[in-house]
């Protein structure tokens, strides 16, 4: 039976603000992931500096780390060896700038979480300076740049040439059809963090979809309702029969 398309100009409005109505919710979600996964990193980074530092066994600990947290955590992507050491410099290019950080109450945190971990390794390999790579994040995620853009701007060192960082940025929630939030998105480092594997039930995947499902439905008003999961919903055609 085919369906007759809506054509009414109010159901495309209606549709539009729907769609970015889950664009939006798609976004937080990621923005979210991407903030515990970069707090996470911060806090390797502390704990095996300073296990590298106090111990013996020097930076061969990093490698035995990674087989150990590989094995445990098997569909995670970042406990690499190779990323492991990356996240060991993450935390010491801003570590000994405590004091910058404190400055920026309410604005470093967060918008650490705006920017995906590629764009983050970038910024600090190639940054001479936490003034510089704050200049960087900011943009990022003032400007939605996708992170050959990011390069970009470094390569031409956009900071020399344009200023400082502004005292007032306000953070903003990247633009949902953006190129940055496309790569927090797809970002593969979020996925594995999630640790969502090929061997996830059918079920588990259907009651997190359900529940998001639910919430979505909540928020459009009390037009709308969930009757309940697998429903069986019985239709009957009203059209009169034609026999041939």
């Amino acid at each position: 039976m085919s369906i007759q398309k809506i054509t009414d100009p109010g159901y495309k409005q209606w549709l539009a603000i729907l769609k970015d109505k889950i664009r939006t919710r798609q976004l937080n979600a990621a923005l979210k992931v991407n903030t515990e996964m970069i707090s996470l990193y911060w806090d390797l980074g502390k704990a095996i500096t300073e296990k590298v530092a106090n111990s013996n066994w020097g930076e061969r600990i990093i490698s035995q780390l990674a087989m150990d947290l590989k094995a445990e955590f098997k569909s995670t992507n970042g406990f690499s060896r190779s990323n492991l050491f990356y996240i060991c410099k993450f935390y010491k290019f801003y570590a000994d700038h405590s004091k910058l950080v404190q400055q920026h109450v309410g604005l470093f945190p967060t918008i650490l979480g705006f920017v995906p971990w590629g764009h983050h390794v970038q910024i600090f390999t190639r940054c001479k300076s936490v003034e510089e790579a704050l200049f960087y994040i900011q943009q990022t995620a003032a400007h939605n740049w996708a992170r050959s853009l990011l390069v970009y701007h470094m390569e031409t060192d956009l900071y020399n040439r344009q200023g400082k960082i502004s005292s007032n940025f306000q953070v903003v929630l990247p633009k949902p059809q953006s190129d940055l939030a496309s790569e927090l998105l797809k970002s593969p480092y979020n996925f594995g963090f999630l640790m969502l594997s090929n061997a996830a039930s059918e079920r588990e995947l259907e009651n997190a979809l359900i529940s998001n499902l639910k919430k979505f439905l909540q928020e459009l008003g009390p037009d709308f309702g969930f009757i309940g999961q697998q429903y069986h919903l019985q239709v009957v055609s009203l059209r009169p029969s034609t026999s041939f």
